[in-house]
């Protein structure tokens, strides 16, 4: 499973997007940088600053445990990989004769 947010305009994201998983929820938290160009003047801005809080639910199957994530060109992708145990297995038919 694999999960992309629009984190642009988020300084240090090291430091400054915090991803959790606490049983089935997965929540991405962080806060873009306050501009202070007061004397710039903007008709509108697409990318809103401050606070942001995201929780999706996600399958138990998820391993916690091995999940990774990366922040590129201000995307944040979550690599969540379902444990071994959730994956089909296959058991073979065996035909008997008497």
């Amino acid at each position: 499973i694999r999960v992309t947010v629009d984190v642009a305009g988020v300084e240090n994201p090291d430091e400054n997007i915090k991803v959790e998983i606490d049983g089935n929820t997965l929540t991405i938290s962080g806060e873009r940088a306050t501009r202070d160009d007061a004397s710039d003047n903007y008709h509108r801005t697409e990318i809103s600053t401050g606070p942001f809080h995201r929780v999706l639910s996600i399958p138990s199957t998820v391993d916690a445990k091995q999940t990774s994530s990366e922040y590129k060109n201000g995307l944040l992708t979550i690599t969540l990989p379902t444990k071994k145990e959730a994956k089909p297995r296959y058991i073979e038919v065996k035909t008997i004769t008497n």
